[in-house]
């Protein structure tokens, strides 16, 4: 606990000492997760999750409730890493992505002991201990007694170990890389046939111009939702996310070209949007 992060190390070649900086320190095997960071003067303990990690999925500290929020594709904060009093939560959506993404498994280390001043004999345990090894983890567990001048009780049982947790697998990587880039297949009405059926088309895909008229009440939630919505002039935008150019200057109806409905707008948008078709 406490290594990982940048500093100097130093190597003796043919008696020659030379110093290098790593930016792991001196761990080549893996990267940390989390930094734990103690102070020389007497400031509180920090835990800290990694920058990378923060980055990538772009996560915004939300003071109001302690916590690394993510933005979904509608506009939807969701917690992804909370903090507390020497403690940390990671959402395993992100986790396993994340792990998948380097092509590296998540290392879970334990260190668990406790003391007793009852002797072994009188609790009907055994002394000494085992090492216990499965395809992802590892554990040692040992009961010992620690002789004088030790000034806990003299009675310790310990396990020790790491545990090895995958990413995802290659084939579920793409399929969530993928998703984020796919658009609902949207069906609409384009017309009515010879019976007065309405005539439905999906969206999907489609490089078409044809106008899609949406009653005006379709701008409402955007409206309603000015910290997260903007409608201005010709666009409707889920800020910094997406945006979708409309016609909105029509005194009864939205107009909306079939291409911008199938490449503008997120899968979870649909239900909104047909409902005021």
């Amino acid at each position: 606990m406490g290594d990982g992060r940048p500093g100097i190390v130093t190597v003796y070649d043919e008696d020659v000492e030379r110093d290098y900086y790593k930016r792991f320190g001196g761990c080549e095997y893996a990267e940390p997760l989390i930094h734990v960071r103690e102070f020389a003067t007497p400031r509180p303990k920090r835990i800290e999750v990694i920058e990378e990690f923060r980055l990538y999925f772009n996560l915004f500290y939300d003071k109001r409730v302690d916590a690394f929020v993510r933005t979904d594709d509608v506009g939807n904060d969701e917690e992804v890493i909370r903090l507390g009093d020497n403690r940390i939560e990671i959402r395993l959506r992100e986790l396993k992505e994340f792990a998948a993404l380097k092509e590296m498994h998540i290392a879970s280390f334990f260190d668990l002991c406790r003391f007793s001043a009852t002797p072994f004999s009188e609790l009907g345990i055994a002394s000494g201990g085992e090492i216990l090894r499965e395809e992802l983890m590892t554990l040692s567990y040992a009961h010992r007694h620690i002789p004088l001048p030790f000034t806990r009780p003299p009675y310790l049982s310990e396990i020790v170990g790491k545990k090895l947790i995958p990413g995802l697998t290659a084939e579920k990587l793409h399929t969530r890389l993928n998703y984020r880039k796919k658009y609902a297949p949207i069906e609409f009405i384009v017309g009515v046939d010879d019976d007065g059926e309405p005539i439905l088309r999906t969206c999907h895909g489609s490089n078409d111009s044809q106008p899609i008229f949406f009653r005006r009440e379709v701008l409402h939630k955007y409206y309603d939702n000015p910290d997260k919505f903007a409608v201005t002039d010709g666009k409707v935008s889920c800020i910094g996310i997406w945006h979708c150019y409309i016609d909105n200057n029509h005194p009864k109806y939205v107009l909306v070209h079939f291409r911008d409905l199938s490449r503008r707008i997120p899968e979870e948008e649909p239900a909104h949007i047909t409902s005021s078709s």
